[in-house]
């Protein structure tokens, strides 16, 4: 078989590059003859990629090929043409079987050789690191093979375009060679603990392939939890990222990131929030890997926010960190509360008393602001008030929570917290007697009964509040003469009630309770739980 004369050929002068270089020229061309066949005429590509001896000789040429430094740029750049044109060789013959390359480990020498040299970034070095990605692509497409003993050589070649200045060319063959192999859990796993890890998935993927060659971080800052309008490149970083955040390694990276760099974790969990809250589509294992690292966040940051005020803390950079936090964490949860594996991991560990503490916290120390806008919709007042419902007078309190100058209101205030909270505890109270009946005993019914009005801090908060009453009341007689009683006591507003879809009325003993209204009365209100 002449192909196989030819790669033999190759071997010999990959062994002694630096005796017969006078027959590059002349070698190269016959190889450059199988590439190109293999690449126009299938069934060439498909006799060639089936043949286990052809293949025996291609991990030949990879495994015998020189780990040194070459001795001048000459050689080096005939010595790299001649590597290329045999991994080119195996990238076409990858697209129709990937079960025999795999067989040679020849996925381990491509990237054994592409880690061996020190490297200049030179074009014919460029050119063969795409090819390499090519390949490497190809033959993990049905099925991904990981080496943990080449966990370092693989980090060192997927590292290897974040040290390019012009990296184009390697942006996509790149990403989707990573999309396959971090879909290798023992990969993802390892690859998160690894030193490369940073250098990799930021300095790389966030800062440079994301925010420079897809609309993702437009999708973050528009709050759209949307990714159904991204590019091809877009799309491929988007599953990328599905991996990654539901890893179980990824609770332990985001720690790590947190303790050394919290601009790097704040765009870390930013990207990720987007991920979580724009898919539907997790499994159990997928849902409690995400849980661990969200919730966790959301404990952690609960925990800061009442030493915050316990303390009296005036610090604006710690709490627009506590704050970022709060609302990312508590909105992944939110976004996957409709799932009961979700809501059965939230009790589990506690969350539900954490949920209501941290209301009750939030409730004591946020003020709660009305923007009263002219018909211009430029703001002509804004009213204050306690968790009373008293007027604030304080000055100096309002202005260290309000900014006038942009008519918003500062993290110091915690804003969205509150309502995204009555969210998760309208999702953990339906059709849930335990968590009805435990509401009650911790004094969460008054809360959330305390926030059925507009609060410009916490937007929709009246609505969620109103729906959280309804899931509470529902076939629940203890709550239903809890808030009975308060509304005796004018504790609670009639219009609430109604519009949870309940009415006060005295039974024939005189005792006053709570009766559901007639369902035509009842403002319609979809609660989806699944």
């Amino acid at each position: 078989m002449e192909e196989l004369s030819i790669l033999d050929e190759v071997r010999v002068l990959l062994v002694n590059y630096d005796v017969f270089l006078d027959r590059y020229t002349s070698t190269l061309q016959s190889l450059s003859s199988i590439v190109v066949k293999s690449s126009t005429v299938k069934n060439y590509r498909i006799m060639l990629a089936n043949n286990k001896e052809l293949w025996n000789a291609i991990a030949k040429c990879s495994r015998t090929a020189n780990r040194g430094t070459l001795e001048s740029i000459k050689d080096r750049n005939f010595y790299l043409r001649t590597v290329k044109g045999v991994v080119l060789l195996a990238r076409n013959l990858s697209v129709e079987n990937q079960i025999l390359p795999q067989e040679f480990s020849l996925q381990d020498n491509v990237v054994d050789f592409l880690s061996s040299f020190q490297p200049l970034y030179d074009e014919m070095e460029v050119a063969l690191y795409q090819v390499g990605y090519e390949f490497l692509y190809n033959i993990s497409r049905n099925c991904i093979t990981f080496n943990q003993a080449t966990l370092d050589a693989l980090c060192q070649v997927l590292s290897y375009p974040s040290r390019l200045e012009c990296n184009e060319a390697l942006t996509l063959p790149w990403s989707l060679y990573f999309s396959r192999i971090i879909r290798n859990e023992e990969f993802a796993y390892c690859f998160l603990k690894h030193p490369s890890c940073d250098q990799i998935l930021f300095d790389y993927m966030i800062e440079d392939i994301i925010k420079n060659n897809t609309n993702l971080f437009d999708a973050i800052g528009t709050k759209s939890h949307s990714l159904e309008e991204l590019s091809t490149l877009g799309s491929i970083q988007a599953d990328i990222w599905v991996c990654i955040v539901s890893n179980e390694s990824f609770t332990k990276y985001l720690k790590k990131v947190e303790s050394q760099n919290w601009d790097i974790f704040h765009n870390i969990l930013l990207l990720s929030q987007l991920i979580v809250t724009s898919s539907e589509k997790w499994d159990k294992y997928q849902l409690t890997s995400i849980m661990a690292w969200a919730y966790g966040i959301f404990e952690s940051a609960a925990k800061n926010v009442e030493l915050y005020f316990e303390d009296d803390l005036d610090d604006d950079l710690l709490a627009h960190r506590l704050h970022q936090n709060m609302t990312i964490s508590l909105d992944i949860i939110s976004a996957l509360s409709k799932f009961e594996h979700v809501r059965k991991f939230i009790l589990f560990y506690g969350g539900l008393e954490v949920l209501i503490k941290t209301l009750g916290t939030l409730q004591k120390n946020c003020i709660k602001i009305n923007f009263h806008k002219d018909t211009a919709g430029v703001v002509s007042n804004v009213i204050t008030t306690n968790d009373m419902g008293e007027k604030i007078e304080n000055t100096k309190k309002i202005n260290k929570r309000i900014d006038y100058a942009s008519g918003s209101i500062k993290p110091t205030n915690f804003p969205e917290c509150k309502s995204l909270i009555i969210e998760i505890l309208g999702f953990l109270a339906y059709k849930n007697r335990e968590v009805q009946d435990k509401c009650r005993e911790l004094h969460g019914m008054e809360l959330v009964l305390s926030n059925c009005l507009i609060d410009d801090n916490d937007p929709f908060i009246k609505e969620r509040s109103i729906i959280c009453i309804r899931l509470l009341l529902e076939e629940n007689q203890e709550n239903q003469w809890f808030v009975a009683q308060l509304e005796a006591k004018k504790a609670v507003d009639n219009e609430v009630l109604s519009q949870a879809g309940y009415e006060v009325k005295i039974d024939h003993s005189g005792q006053i309770q709570l009766a559901s209204k007639p369902t035509g009365d009842i403002d319609d209100t979809n609660v989806i739980m699944s």
